[in-house]
């Protein structure tokens, strides 16, 4: 199995699609013949995640080859797309998948039958009918482990950047759920770590920022509490030309003349 997914021990591996960093198709997990499926051509790959993106429903050809072979004339571009489409069904067909590759009415689908996607896992989690609190805290944790880098931004596919953003701000939005949980249950380094996980994504979040003094102020920390909020400061300052807002610096100004019971 490539090492991408077995570096970490804590994440348990499930056969199936993973797309956050980069597409793989992880198959016979927790056997010894666990593997990466490797392929020949870099747009049969490209294609199997197009699929896998658009799961579950018919797209039709003109819109893959718009998307896979922009520059390339419709009808040499059909021609190469049925080439990737018989390999991707022998490949399929090789590994014992019960996987679907369909066509019908000019359109193709692949239908999940028995394979997992880590998006699913984190899009699941994300709604808001479910409940984050102290059982089911661990599954938060499995789930966000999967997330080890934006949608499937190390393969450059332009026709991935709407979900990518899509999928990055639900991931903000759970690890700021998350903190507030931890925050709660008085697991100030918990909340830290999670709210760090949201400034790596964007690290001019003012709230996530503003959090975190809040937590180093809790903790009594105030070197922690200095260096960020001067590094917040200097970043807001290189990137926008603007000062953090009135409630951050008031909060710090608090903080500074007193402490974690003024906060």
């Amino acid at each position: 199995m490539g090492e991408e997914h077995s570096n970490e021990a804590a994440v348990e591996i499930e056969s199936g699609y993973y797309s956050f960093g980069r597409f793989d198709w992880v198959t016979d997990a927790g056997s010894r013949t666990a593997e990466t499926v490797k392929w020949g051509r870099s747009k049969e790959r490209e294609l199997m995640a197009y699929l896998v993106h658009n799961r579950n429903r018919f797209v039709r050809k003109e819109q893959i080859v718009e998307h896979l072979w922009p520059d390339t004339p419709l009808e040499q571009a059909s021609v190469i797309l049925h080439t990737c489409v018989y390999n991707i069904r022998k490949k399929m067909s090789s590994l014992g998948c019960k996987e679907l590759l369909a066509y019908r009415n000019n359109g193709y689908r692949l239908e999940l039958r028995d394979l997992w996607c880590d998006t699913d896992a984190l899009e699941r989690i994300a709604g808001d009918d479910i409940t984050l609190h102290a059982g089911n805290i661990e599954e938060f944790e499995n789930v966000i482990r999967l997330y080890r880098g934006d949608y499937l931004e190390e393969e450059g596919y332009i026709w991935a950047y709407e979900k990518r953003e899509s999928l990055k701000n639900m991931y903000i939005a759970i690890m700021k759920r998350m903190a507030a949980f931890y925050r709660s249950a008085g697991k100030h380094q918990a909340a830290v770590h999670c709210l760090l996980g949201v400034l790596n994504k964007n690290p001019l979040h003012d709230d996530a920022n503003e959090s975190i003094l809040n937590l180093y102020a809790l903790m009594g920390d105030r070197q922690l509490m200095i260096r960020h909020y001067e590094r917040f400061k200097r970043l807001l300052k290189e990137e926008l030309g603007i000062e953090p807002k009135a409630s951050t610096v008031q909060l710090y100004q608090r903080f500074c003349s007193g402490g974690a019971n003024d906060i």
